[in-house]
């Protein structure tokens, strides 16, 4: 079966199962038709999905998540300028020890703590994928960024991580 057949009916799945558990979330309402479909289906070269400001809580991150441990078709996920929080960081965190596509994520004004962040971290000591994460703009403190740095040890495949405009230093 061709890599890229393959891909398509993975997106396809993701797309299904999104709109199937997602029903009744307003924080999911906006979902994906068009934007999976343009960056999936009609472009399987670019693999993303961009979600910026589209008003996704801890409850649209957590069935975004869960769809995601097993997709195999994305490797960008913005995520930017919602409000998934930590319980929403904690659920990406979970899908990142098993998705095996996703090279850069975006986090980036999400009203994350140092609690999401340690999430992230301890999935980035298993996850051997991600080259990216951008975290920038949320409520991390030293704790999280020393669980960060800590994880940083164990992953040989992140080579850019985002911090500014939080409370690191401050």
């Amino acid at each position: 079966v061709p890599t890229n057949l393959v891909m398509m009916e993975q997106a396809t799945l993701l797309l299904h199962e999104i709109q199937f558990k997602s029903e009744g979330d307003p924080s999911l309402s906006f979902f994906i038709p068009n934007e999976l479909n343009s960056n999936c289906f009609d472009n399987l070269h670019k693999q993303a999905l961009y979600l910026y400001q589209s008003g996704i809580t801890s409850r649209g991150a957590s069935l975004l998540a869960h769809c995601l441990h097993s997709n195999r078709c994305l490797t960008d996920l913005s995520l930017s300028r919602n409000k998934i929080g930590d319980k929403g960081a904690a659920a990406l965190a979970t899908a990142l020890r098993f998705n095996t596509s996703i090279t850069e994520l975006y986090l980036g004004s999400n009203r994350i703590t140092s609690r999401g962040a340690i999430s992230l971290a301890a999935a980035l000591k298993t996850n051997r994928k991600l080259a990216g994460l951008v975290l920038a703009g949320n409520l991390i403190d030293e704790d999280g960024a020393e669980a960060l740095g800590v994880a940083l040890q164990h992953n040989q495949t992140l080579t850019e991580i985002s911090l500014q405009g939080n409370s690191v230093g401050s």
